[in-house]
């Protein structure tokens, strides 16, 4: 073989290896082409030559990383730099639907309500016809009606109750069959029970039906008979100088007694009632107009540290609570708290409020009667809960029982937890419907309700000042 010949592969090689290198180094080029792209449309141009421009009223200097004159020779790079303008556009989308969804809740929640659970608003006609058949009394899922029309079938839409176990179809049949107007059947579980633990979602951004609802349902409460309430037990002295206090008057938080418990951290709650929670405070007065009182009966602020939930709270409660009873077991009481308290199940790793309350003598015995009833109202705030898909379809509020003492595979609740799934989890508190002996439903509150809700925070926000001078 000749000199010449034994060259020719080596040099062909070589050209190959050059040919490789060029098309790495030109890939290279092509990828930091589109990132800079990227940030060149996604942050510098919007925030630098934009906004901080328009700050300084165009004195900054404008600043492009994109080399313009290359796109104008290659294709290629004329590419890559386009697909990354497009990302960097898609990445100040995002950020954007963020800023709306912070400033715009209340429809970016549903939104995301909406998608997490499988199109929770999809109840498909049938379902809607089936479920009002059995009592048409109840205008149950009627409000949407003539909208879900031509919505497709709820199964090929997603059920929010098909991963606990049970189906929608089942809860509106359930609801359809037992429902009863909320405000006449809570008061007949009251006249019907010792105690009876109603609980509540801790709204403070909007109107609570429930809490408006309450001031009628508990108007049958026979005189002498105690609303128990979630303040600090050490408060009773502040409750007593209200239920003396003549009807329609609000606590004195002047009185020589709020001040002996100005260090109470707790005491700051009371103080802005009116204006973080005017609904609570009229429900506390209309019973005591009634000739009723309210008692605090939950632990002191600093033993638990502001827990919704701990063992010293719970069992402050449940000792509380039973020893009102026992003051007077011919007089009915009331307890008004968080819904997590009146679950007959275990809170993490110790049992609940309703749970110990429950095992008292009086209580596992039968002498004396306990229930406990849940209230799912459908506001903003609730979005994520699953019993929300139904509330939210309501005309009315509406009661019902869980069939808690029947067997298992009768309770259409059973297995439903109040909270998402990856939420329970994540906190440790499991706790389903079937753990209550009732549940009481809302719709969404009404116009009137809402401008009646921020009418009172308006009279009330000189107390927004009022509570850091008080706190000092």
């Amino acid at each position: 073989m000749s000199q010449t010949e034994q060259i020719k592969p080596a040099a062909i090689e070589q050209s190959a290896n050059v040919d490789k290198n060029v098309q790495r180094l030109s890939s290279a080029h092509l990828i930091v082409d589109f990132a800079k792209s990227a940030v060149q449309t996604g942050l510098i141009s919007p925030l630098w030559n934009g906004a901080a421009g328009a700050i300084v009223f165009g004195h900054l200097p404008k600043v492009s990383i994109v080399d313009s004159e290359s796109a104008r020779t290659s294709p290629a790079e004329a590419m890559a730099q386009t697909l990354g303008a497009a990302a960097g556009l898609a990445a100040d989308a995002v950020i954007l639907s963020k800023v709306h969804a912070l400033f715009f809740r209340g429809a970016a929640t549903e939104a995301v309500a909406h998608f997490r659970y499988g199109g929770q608003k999809s109840f498909s006609p049938s379902l809607l016809s089936e479920s009002l058949s059995s009592n048409h009394s109840l205008s149950l899922l009627a409000k949407d009606s003539e909208a879900l029309a031509g919505e497709a079938p709820a199964e090929k839409m997603g059920d929010p109750f098909a991963v606990q176990g049970t189906s929608l179809a089942r809860i509106q049949r359930h609801i359809a069959n037992e429902a009863r107007p909320a405000a006449k059947y809570i008061a007949r579980v009251i006249s019907e029970n010792d105690v009876t633990m109603i609980g509540e979602f801790h709204n403070r951004r909007g109107p609570s039906p429930h809490r408006l609802l309450g001031v009628e349902a508990l108007s049958e409460l026979p005189p002498g008979s105690t609303l128990a309430v979630e303040f600090p037990a050490s408060f009773k002295p502040i409750f007593d100088e209200f239920n003396a206090a003549e009807p329609g008057t609000d606590f004195n938080l002047s009185s020589p007694l709020v001040k002996s418990l100005s260090q109470q951290r707790a005491l700051k709650f009371l103080q802005v009632l009116p204006h973080d929670n005017p609904e609570i405070l009229d429900l506390w007065k209309s019973v005591r107009d009634r000739g009723s009182r309210v008692v605090p009966i939950d632990a002191d602020f600093d033993t638990y540290g502001g827990h919704y939930a701990s063992s010293t709270r719970e069992r402050t409660l449940s000792e509380q609570l039973i020893a009102l009873h026992r003051e007077d077991v011919s007089k009915p009481v009331v307890a008004w708290s968080g819904n997590f308290h009146g679950a007959r199940a275990n809170l993490r790793d110790f049992e609940s409020f309703a749970k110990q309350l429950a095992q008292a003598p009086e209580f596992a015995s039968g002498r004396s009667k306990l229930s406990t009833i849940y209230s799912q109202i459908a506001e903003s705030e609730t979005k994520s809960q699953p019993l929300y898909a139904v509330a939210n379809r309501l005309n009315e509020p509406l009661a019902f029982p869980t069939f808690r003492s029947k067997p298992e595979a009768e309770q259409p609740f059973a297995s439903v937890g109040i909270l998402p799934p990856g939420e329970a989890r994540t906190t440790g508190m499991n706790v389903k419907l079937g753990d209550y002996d009732h549940v009481v439903m809302y719709p969404p509150a009404t116009a009137e309700q809402t401008r009646a809700f921020f009418r009172k925070q308006f009279d009330n926000s000189d107390l927004v000042e009022d509570r850091f001078r008080h706190w000092k």
